[in-house]
């Protein structure tokens, strides 16, 4: 595997392990036994990754996290226009019925949860942005109606919005 290969492979123990969700994080002995290889390779890519900001290490644990360039591009991620021009309801929606609200994206046959809006409601179950879950686990069949035909005039309004802008490029 190459350098980017396996610090992909690091970044995806994250997801793996559930770092996210309240675990300590990603140990060095972790990241040898995932990978399988040599404890000096590992140190180099994980020394690296620190040295860039990709990771930072927990000075008492030891423990690797997500570092902040990585947290920094999530955030670009996870704040696409429609998301942005979709929060405002949502925000509004959730503090009306006092629920929880998420904006999410299909990605395949899984949602990434790009953003959350806490109502006044207690919820045990929280679902950060950036996480990852199966569709077809948490959809009714109504909900998926919804989506279809939501995806359908997102995806109108993209292709229109897109048309607009080659056509302003192609007269001036």
């Amino acid at each position: 595997m190459t350098t980017l290969e396996n610090a992909a492979a690091v970044l995806k123990l994250f997801q793996q392990k559930g770092v996210t969700r309240g675990h300590l994080g990603l140990t060095f002995t972790d990241v040898v036994e995932a990978l399988r290889l040599p404890k000096s390779t590992v140190s180099r890519l994980l020394a690296t990754m620190e040295g860039q900001g990709m990771l930072e290490r927990d000075p008492d644990s030891r423990c690797f996290h997500i570092g902040r360039v990585l947290l920094s591009v999530a955030g670009h991620y996870l704040s696409a226009p429609l998301v942005d021009s979709a929060s405002p309801a949502m925000a509004r929606l959730a503090d009306k019925t006092g629920c929880i609200g998420y904006i999410s994206r299909l990605d395949g046959y899984d949602l990434i949860v790009m953003r959350m809006f806490h109502g006044r409601q207690f919820t045990q179950l929280v679902t950060p942005p950036g996480s990852r879950m199966p569709a077809a686990c948490c959809w009714r069949s109504s909900v998926k109606k919804r989506y279809v035909s939501a995806s359908r005039t997102a995806g109108r309004l993209y292709r229109l919005i897109r048309h607009k802008r080659w056509m302003r490029s192609a007269r001036g």
